[in-house]
């Protein structure tokens, strides 16, 4: 339930949502769960979702200091690895450059499903509550 509360948060807006997880109870309650066993795990991914839109989840700020070297890559199964791009840094640069540290960060490559289903959440995604958002689709739904 948390991943698809999750999943309908990210790819659509609040009216989608509402009408989405509607939906989903509604298919909950018809395979045989309670709304009260139900209730307490959506409020749950409620409270979930809107913990990560409070710290503003994706990127966290590095608490690094100004003074570390970073050194970024794609990865390539024939590239030079992390290990010995540091080795190189400490053997040869580390006591001429200025930089306390170096830190070798690697990416993957581009897959065609990046390019072709990117998820993002709303960008209004401050103007309005999930857990009310859920407290009214479960009072809605509660016959």
């Amino acid at each position: 339930m948390f991943g698809e509360t999750l999943r309908y948060w990210l790819k659509n807006d609040e009216a989608d949502f509402s009408t989405f997880l509607s939906k989903f109870i509604q298919r909950l309650i018809a395979r045989g769960y309670s709304l009260s066993d139900v209730s307490p795990t959506l409020l749950q991914a409620a409270a979930m979702i809107e913990d990560r839109n409070t710290r503003g989840t994706q990127h966290s700020t590095p608490t690094t200091s100004d003074n570390t070297l970073f050194f970024h890559q794609e990865f390539h199964p024939m590239g030079i690895r992390n290990r010995t791009l540091q080795n190189i840094y400490k053997t040869a640069l580390s006591n001429h450059d200025g930089f306390e540290k170096m830190i070798v960060a690697t990416s993957r490559p581009k897959y065609l499903r990046d390019l072709l289903c990117k998820t993002k959440p709303p960008t209004d995604t401050k103007n309005y509550n999930v857990s009310n958002l859920l407290t009214n689709l479960q009072n809605s739904n509660n016959p």
